[in-house]
């Protein structure tokens, strides 16, 4: 007899580097540590979260770093420069942008946030806040803050390569 389990099926994201496609809409979950501090904004089908080791063979696909300590950042990398800034965004109003899937409408929040005064390229983090990303090579995000710790960070975020 077949036994029946509840457990949803995870889908393990390839260590392949995939990069991301132009104008596809990407919405996912990830989690990095401090053996794995790269987020690369690449296709869904590949982790986000890379270790340090492979960021040679990464450098064209890094667009941030995670720095594990007191407090917890957010870095642009030292190969490209990656713009972020804190948008004032409820968890209603970011669900949203990722569930409607509109890249031109993300890219413009952004746009709109990265001509403020508030850009930098290194950002104490803190739970719950979102953010925005634009890097140099026309990929626009939002992520949000859904966990923190002094050895991990998890996000939900989206972006898109225009």
């Amino acid at each position: 007899m077949k036994t029946l389990t509840n457990e949803p099926q995870v889908r393990t994201p390839s260590e392949k580097i995939i990069p991301a496609s132009r104008g596809t809409f990407y919405s996912y979950a990830s989690v990095f540590t401090i053996a794995r501090p790269l987020f690369c904004l690449m296709d869904c089908k590949a982790n986000k979260a890379r270790p340090t080791e492979d960021a040679e063979t990464l450098v064209e696909e890094v667009d941030m770093v995670f720095n594990f300590g007191d407090p917890v950042r957010l870095r642009s990398p030292n190969s490209r420069t990656t713009q972020i800034a804190r948008i004032e965004m409820n968890d209603y109003a970011f669900d949203e942008v990722r569930q409607k899937k509109d890249g031109e409408a993300l890219a413009q929040i952004v746009r709109q946030l990265m001509a403020t005064e508030q850009v930098t390229t290194d950002m104490a983090l803190e739970p719950g806040m979102v953010l925005g990303v634009a890097t140099s090579n026309n990929k626009f995000g939002l992520l949000r803050i859904a966990a923190l710790a002094d050895s991990f960070v998890s996000i939900d975020a989206c972006h898109i390569l225009l």
